[in-house]
């Protein structure tokens, strides 16, 4: 399963906002219960320490970008800009030592 999300990596995090935004009303229910299972599936992959930097922390930009998708006069939660400033500091192309171990 986990195969096929990163192989989806580019639909899943690129087009987010435009996907959930075409297939949900502003408002509605439907989208809110679809922001929340799209943004588990951002934060599994901004944990991910088998991405790179890069593609981690544009999993965490799309997760704010969804969170103004369902409120846009929100601002991102405190807990998600602290780690979007976290991950920019990381060098790109850094991996954890937990990623390291697994090669």
């Amino acid at each position: 399963m986990l195969r096929a999300r990163r192989a989806q990596f580019d639909v899943l995090v690129q087009w987010a906002p435009v996907i959930a935004g075409a297939l949900t009303d502003p408002g509605s229910a439907e989208r809110q219960q679809l922001l929340e299972r799209w943004d588990a599936r951002l934060a599994a992959f901004a944990a991910d320490t088998g991405l790179s930097t890069a593609d981690r922390l544009d999993a965490l930009a799309t997760r704010a970008e969804l969170q103004k998708l369902g409120d846009p006069n929100a601002p991102v939660s405190p807990a998600l800009a602290e780690a979007i400033r976290t991950q920019r500091r990381r060098p790109t192309g850094t991996r954890t030592i937990a990623s390291s171990a697994r090669r």
